[in-house]
């Protein structure tokens, strides 16, 4: 299993570079090319993980049981995850939105007040 994760963490950067899709971001990192559809993309990933942050949440209701003895765990256990599922998902959107704004923004370098989008993206 590590070996086949090891092998993909080599072999995909090595398969872009080969295929001309990395250059430097505009955070200043080596990256994939920016464009629109990574946009895209990370709007689909965000949604999909919200998705299934609701059904893990609505399977964790119907199915737990309703006992006196595990409904005050039941209850610690789902506001721990929907603190975590929120904070997660305000982080993505942050990040995303940052992304957003630089990849549309080539000159961000003179607005000073956008430079923190840097710090949030990276």
């Amino acid at each position: 299993m590590h070996s086949g994760c090891a092998l993909i963490i080599v072999a995909l950067p090595l398969i872009l570079l080969i295929l001309g899709q990395l250059e430097t971001n505009g955070f200043g990192v080596c990256s994939v090319t920016m464009d629109t559809r990574f946009i895209e993309f990370g709007i689909f990933i965000i949604a999909i993980y919200i998705g299934l942050s609701i059904y893990s949440i609505y399977y964790f209701k119907v199915y737990v049981p309703n006992n006196k003895k595990m409904l005050v765990i039941k209850k610690k256990i789902m506001f721990r995850y929907l603190i975590y599922i929120a904070s997660t998902i305000i982080t993505w959107l942050l990040i995303l939105t940052a992304n957003i704004i630089i990849t549309f923004m080539s000159n961000y370098n003179e607005y000073s007040g956008i430079k923190i989008l840097v710090y949030i993206g990276n």
